[in-house]
């Protein structure tokens, strides 16, 4: 990533200690997805896939992507998505 966005910000997301209290053979939930500033706005990209190299390079994966605007701290939800985006990220902290 470096190497693709020298001036790139980066923030290590890693959980600091994941534990359910149970066993699990399903996996848990966890957000497949990139939050990408620019000056002029943000992209959003949701995908499929795990970053791992087996799910990259041998599966068939998909991604959604679309860059919105940057807006003005305070300004109101334009959309039903952007709002529900919000409360999806906040509800992670």
């Amino acid at each position: 990533l470096r190497s693709c966005a020298p001036n790139a910000t980066i923030y290590d997301m890693t959980p600091k200690k994941l534990s359910f209290g149970f066993k699990n053979d399903y996996g848990c939930h966890h957000s497949k997805a990139f939050l990408i500033g620019f000056d002029d706005s943000l992209r959003v990209a949701i995908h499929t896939a795990n970053i791992i190299s087996c799910d990259i390079n041998n599966k068939t994966q998909g991604i959604w992507m679309q860059n919105f605007p940057i807006k003005k701290a305070g300004a109101p939800a334009t959309s039903d998505f952007e709002e529900q985006l919000v409360k999806y990220f906040l509800s992670l902290q």
